[in-house]
């Protein structure tokens, strides 16, 4: 093989080389920023939903808007929870359905939790004792 050859044969391989580092650098920074948008709608839809279970807490329900209010924000935590969040939100719903009352302590605590953590902020235990009635 003639050393022209090897330097074409060196650089097509060089360029292809370059193409699939620039391709692989493009789809993992593309991948990168999806996975945070989908992370940033969590966290945002779940702080939401956080905001109006505690706007509930200690009232009853008699009032139409906050029915809605809470239901909105059980069906956030059910579609984007995780594993924790999912249980204790459907153990309120439970406990809500049966009793026509139901504490919303737990399913506050594993949210806060979890929001703290996933922001890198201090974790806290203490919290107060929240019922929600119908």
């Amino acid at each position: 093989m003639s050393s022209e050859t090897v330097a074409l044969i060196t650089a097509v391989l060089a360029s292809l080389t370059a193409f699939v580092a620039v391709f692989l650098a493009g789809w993992v920074a593309r991948r990168a920023s999806q996975d945070q948008r989908r992370s940033d709608k969590r966290i945002d839809t779940l702080i939401e939903a956080f905001r109006k279970l505690d706007q509930a807490s200690n009232r009853r329900i008699g009032n139409d808007e906050i029915g809605r209010m809470v239901e909105s924000a059980i069906s956030d935590v059910i579609l984007l929870g995780n594993e924790d969040e999912v249980r204790a939100a459907i153990q309120f719903a439970n406990e809500f359905a049966e009793n026509g009352s139901a504490d919303l302590t737990k399913l506050l605590r594993v949210l806060r939790s979890s929001l703290r953590q996933e922001l890198n902020l201090e974790q806290i235990d203490e919290y107060a004792s929240l019922r929600i009635s119908g």
